[in-house]
């Protein structure tokens, strides 16, 4: 068990279902899970930090209380997933704050906009927006944005240090293989599967 960022990170309980609005099944969400969280305590990445933030929200164990991948605290729906990946997005390309006809555009209540406060802070942060990174990515496979489920291989250790384009190309060809498996019988021991290395 790890404890960074406030978060602890747990293995994601055995789903039973996922919310609706989760495009892959069920079973490549829980590998996938499973995968990021031992692949986060290799290389420490942001942006797998930030995914796997994504898919621990899912489990909505807490009920109201859960708490998302940035700010807001609720149960996983379309709508929150939605505004969180745009959020992420403008803050991962170190956007300004915007103003509130973006919030409006995308249907971000205002009691669910980030403070300016934070914003700031976030974009000002490498670490942050690499983080960012990695909820918009696994946002997107959530929603059925990415379809490439490689696109969540991290490029930059928890160090900013960029991963060899080896290391990279295992864990994309890994990805590919949880989203690809999903399709047969769940395996109890595949959770557990080394994490490939060059």
């Amino acid at each position: 068990m790890l404890s960074v960022v406030g978060r602890t990170l747990v293995p994601m309980r055995m789903l039973s279902t996922v919310p609706e609005w989760v495009r892959p099944p069920r079973p490549a969400v829980v590998r996938m899970e499973g995968f990021l969280l031992r692949l986060y305590g290799r290389t420490k990445s942001p942006e797998v930090l930030g995914a796997w933030a994504c898919l621990d929200w899912l489990g909505g164990w807490l009920g109201e209380k859960t708490r998302g991948p940035l700010i807001l605290r609720g149960l996983p729906t379309e709508a929150a997933a939605r505004g969180d990946m745009r959020v992420a997005s403008a803050i991962a390309e170190g956007e300004t704050y915007p103003g509130p006809a973006w919030w409006d555009g995308h249907a971000i209540a205002v009691g669910d906009r980030m403070p300016v406060e934070e914003w700031a802070t976030r974009i000002a942060s490498e670490y942050e927006r690499h983080y960012c990174h990695g909820v918009r990515v696994a946002f997107g496979w959530l929603l059925g944005v990415v379809d490439d489920p490689a696109l969540l291989a991290p490029v930059r250790d928890g160090e900013g240090a960029r991963i060899s384009m080896v290391d990279r190309e295992a864990y994309r060809c890994h990805l590919r293989e949880i989203a690809q498996l999903a399709a047969g019988p769940e395996v109890p021991g595949d959770r557990r599967r080394a994490i490939p290395t060059g």
